[in-house]
């Protein structure tokens, strides 16, 4: 007998409650040990790990201070002295910051006596410091000067720079020590910590899987079972019993029961259907379900497809009755029908043919047309590939032409450079005259040269003029036939145009013809396949005659073989008018295979 126990869903609830305890406890405890460790490492930070560097700051600082107070002694350079005194203004502030937060970690009594220390040495090293530098401000600057307050620099100042070193640095090793240890402990309570959480984390872990592996063995037992037997009726067992043992009154067994109940009712439907389709298969369709109750639900619509399906059957089968009447009548008719056609077909095939014949002859007239215009394509393009070649030639001729214009105007400017000359030495030769008559006696002979010279200039210039002149009767004449040239280049390019477009008509005419007679070479081919058609039209309506005499023989046969089946006594659309019984049939729900319920 199963004992009353909460539900695997309580069960589950208070399995995920206690392990939730257990983690909140752990949680609690982990989070106040590590609030504890983090508030205690954080003051280790602040008192031990910051304060070593603010007093390395402290002390970076006080040694840039005590240097640029060095060097603002010891420079003669007042830029440079300039530059060490606001660099020892930043530094000194600096100093005075670093050392205030060092005050503020100090955690024992040495650490204030050493702070205290190191307090009066840097007062007294500012005093020092400060009667330096104005001794130095007030001097003149000299070496000797400079050299006696360095050696005060030596003997007063280093002193207390010394104290205030060893104080910050006795500071400095006080924090790194207590830091050490500090650290030393950290580490050791950090393992503690760890070792207690982990410690309950494998305690929870192992409660957890105890708790869950009960629940999963007294769940999984019975879900198996139930799974198997399941397994079993999809592979078609019908027979096998439900073994389930369920330990809890909960929905386990429920899972169980509905189980033996699904086996139960498959059992008695599956039966059911065997026996009405064992009916159906031995020609009786006038049955009813042994079981109907078993029909629950979705399994309804099964019954009510089987019965829809035996009543279209017997529909169907005063239908095939009907028919074989219709098909015996119809196919008196289509024998009749097909000797007609046979007939039409005959006279239907001499048309054709004579259609086929005068379609040739066009075919022919076609492809004389399409041959004339492709030789006219062919003259025409001879035609214009000429007038291109002289259109060509043309264009170097007027090319040639412009260029013996070119060379004509760099001739005349060199005729008129000529002319130039010329008409300078003629002007040399007066200056040459005039020269010579200046002269008397002694420049006769110079004044025969100066006359041939001038005589000789003159001869250059008309030379030139003559020359100009052709050159100029030359050019105009270029200029009109290069004028010429082009007005028979631009008629020669219109005629290349216009032979060019009565090319391309008949290169559309030759297009044209070709389609046209490729197009009544598919008619020619049409009209045979027509013909073909015509003819098998008329061998098929003599085949059809004789397959609708075939066809009214098994009309008869066909009436025979459904007068052998026990039809079921209700009123069908086929029925209708015969004098059955109607019997009302209201089937349940639609029943839809491709649902996913199903």
């Amino acid at each position: 007998m199963a004992k009353k126990l909460i539900s695997i869903k309580g069960r589950v609830v208070f399995s995920f409650i206690v392990v939730g305890i257990f983690c909140i406890i752990g949680g609690i405890a982990a989070s106040f040990f590590m609030s504890r460790s983090n508030t205690e490492y954080g003051e280790l930070i602040t008192n031990y790990g910051f304060a070593q560097g603010d007093c390395g700051r402290a002390i970076q600082d006080f040694c840039l201070v005590d240097e640029y107070i060095h060097d603002y002694v010891s420079y003669y350079d007042e830029e440079r002295r300039a530059f060490c005194r606001s660099q020892l203004g930043m530094y000194q502030e600096s100093f005075n910051e670093n050392f205030a937060l060092v005050k503020e970690t100090l955690q024992s009594e040495e650490e204030l006596a050493l702070y205290n220390d190191a307090l009066v040495a840097f007062e007294e090293y500012g005093r020092i410091a400060a009667d330096i530098m104005a001794a130095r401000d007030a001097g003149t600057g000299t070496k000797e000067e400079i050299m006696a307050l360095q050696g005060r620099f030596i003997d007063e100042l280093d002193v207390e720079y010394d104290k205030i070193d060893v104080a910050l640095n006795g500071i400095m090793e006080l924090k790194v020590a207590a830091g050490d240890a500090g650290h030393a402990a950290m580490e050791q309570q950090a393992k503690a910590i760890i070792i207690f959480i982990m410690s309950f984390i494998i305690l929870a872990v192992i409660a957890s899987n105890l708790m869950g592996y009960k629940l999963a063995v007294d769940i999984a037992n019975p879900v198996k079972a139930c799974a198997e037997r399941l397994n079993k009726l999809g592979q078609g067992d019908l027979v096998s019993e439900v073994v389930t043992k369920t330990k809890y009154d909960d929905e386990t067994k429920v899972l169980a029961d509905a189980t033996k109940g699904i086996v139960a009712d498959f059992n008695t439907i599956i039966n059911d259907q065997r026996y009405m389709l064992g009916e159906i298969a031995q020609g009786n369709f006038d049955i009813e379900s042994q079981s109907e109750e078993a029909y629950k639900g979705d399994f309804r619509p099964l019954l009510d497809s089987l019965n829809k399906i035996v009543v279209d059957l017997t529909d169907t089968m005063y239908q095939i009755y009907q028919g074989s009447d219709q098909v015996a009548n119809g196919a008196d008719q289509v024998s009749s029908g097909a000797q007609a056609l046979s007939q039409g077909a005959t006279q239907q095939a001499s048309s054709v043919e004579q259609l086929s014949a005068t379609i040739v002859e066009i075919s022919e007239h076609i492809n004389n047309t399409a041959k004339n215009a492709v030789e006219a394509t062919e003259q025409a393009n001879v035609a214009s590939s000429g007038i291109n070649d002289s259109n060509a030639q043309m264009q170097e001729m007027v090319l040639a032409m412009n260029d013996i214009t070119d060379t004509s105007n760099e001739i005349s400017k060199i005729i008129k450079t000529i002319d130039d000359i010329a008409f300078q030495t003629n002007i040399l030769a007066l200056n040459a005259a005039v020269e010579a008559a200046r002269a008397a006696s002694a420049g006769k002979g110079f004044a025969v040269v100066a006359d041939e010279v001038r005589n000789l200039a003159g001869k250059s210039a008309e030379a030139a003029q003559s020359t100009t002149a052709l050159i100029e009767s030359a050019i105009r004449a270029i200029e009109n036939g290069t004028k010429i040239a082009d007005e028979t280049a631009s008629s020669l390019l219109e005629v290349v145009e216009k032979v060019n477009s009565v090319t391309s008509k008949i290169d559309e005419i030759a297009t044209a013809s070709e389609e046209q007679a490729t197009a009544v070479t598919q008619l020619k081919g049409g009209i045979e396949q027509i013909s073909a058609v015509v003819q098998t039209n008329s061998a098929t309506s003599e085949q059809s005659a004789s397959a609708s005499e075939e066809l009214s023989g098994q009309a008869q046969m066909l009436k025979q073989v459904v007068g052998g089946f026990k039809l079921k006594n209700v009123e069908t659309s086929a029925s209708k008018g015969l004098g059955y019984i109607q019997e009302e049939y209201v089937p349940a729900e639609t029943f839809d295979f491709n649902d996913d319920k199903y």
